[in-house]
């Protein structure tokens, strides 16, 4: 944030319009949402946080639709099908230990 206003004009006006985004993106989806995850960390085997955090990209595009309206692509919606399948296999082959 110091480098864009050392290197660009900041126009203050749009800042302020942008605030709310600003606040949400930094206590919400940062603030709130790492140390949250590095709580869960704490208690749960790595191989299902790995799992687990594969999904991100999935539920960063469900999160893009649902509140931004965006409209997912075919090719995104092919990649997080096959994200979600690869998931729900290797967690039950995880539980049936084949």
């Amino acid at each position: 944030m110091v480098l864009a206003f050392l290197i660009e004009n900041p126009n203050f006006i749009d800042v302020k319009k942008g605030a709310f985004e600003l606040i949400y993106t930094g206590i919400l989806s940062i603030g709130l949402g790492f140390t949250l995850q590095t709580i869960a960390q704490k208690h749960l085997p790595p191989t299902n946080v790995a799992i687990l955090l594969s999904m991100e990209s999935v539920f960063a595009s469900i999160a893009a639709f649902i509140i931004l309206g965006q409209i997912l692509k075919t090719n995104s919606l092919i990649g997080c099908t096959l994200i979600l399948l690869g998931v729900i296999i290797s967690e039950y082959f995880n539980n049936n230990k084949v």
